[in-house]
């Protein structure tokens, strides 16, 4: 693993591709968003199979989503790697995590992972062989939880999701003393991002060993 250098990316895909606009429409489907242009010219950069997998979903944020996984995958093997983008193709490793392993031997491979949530795509990746890699990204919806909070207590709220974490992670998330507090609606928001801390740790391990691969 001599000289591999670990490299993170993000991509806000919130105000890229925008949907043409139809007057009042209060929902946007994926046939409406490809429409256009912009939309066309970055699907027209994936092979069919990976355009079609874009496409099949209904609506255009989830599509949005999928497509700047795709385009970023292809986009770090490219870099990473000095080849052609077409010449980019996807492999899988033991874990049957997706990664990019060249046809000569030679050539450079790439490990990567991807996760995406809300309107932001994370992709993580390295070019070296023995190398476990996970990321795991969330949006956090401060409005919907911060009432949720308010209105239960934190640890009801927390212990929802407790069957997610071990015995030793709840108590740490119930127990988490913010360091500064300098308003109760202050340390609420502390505990929420030291709660999503725990869990994008969590999903991003799990995905790192290829376990959620392996148990499907």
């Amino acid at each position: 693993m001599s000289g591999a250098q670990v490299f993170r990316w993000l991509l806000n895909v919130d105000r890229i591709w925008a949907t043409p606009f139809l007057g009042e429409e209060p929902f946007k489907s994926t046939e409406h968003w490809t429409t256009g242009k912009d939309a066309q010219h970055a699907l027209n950069l994936l092979p069919a199979t990976e355009k079609t997998k874009v496409l099949n979903y209904y609506r255009h944020t989830d599509a949005k989503l999928s497509l700047g996984s795709c385009l970023l995958k292809r986009l770090a093997i490219s870099t990473a790697c000095h080849i052609p983008w077409a010449n980019v193709t996807l492999s899988r490793d033991e874990h049957r995590k997706p990664c990019y392993k060249p046809e000569d031997v030679a050539g450079k491979t790439l490990q990567f992972n991807v996760s995406h949530h809300g309107t932001l795509v994370a992709l993580v990746g390295c070019s070296a062989e023995r190398i476990n890699l996970g990321v795991d990204i969330v949006r956090m919806n401060w409005e919907k939880d911060f009432a949720a909070v308010l209105k239960d207590g934190f640890e009801t709220w927390a212990r929802v999701y407790e069957m997610v974490f071990s015995d030793r992670e709840v108590r740490d998330i119930i127990h988490y003393v913010p360091p500064l507090q300098t308003s109760p609606d202050d340390e609420i928001r502390a505990k929420l991002r030291h709660f999503y801390a725990h869990w994008c740790l969590k999903e991003a391990y799990v995905k790192m060993t290829g376990l959620c691969w392996q148990s499907g």
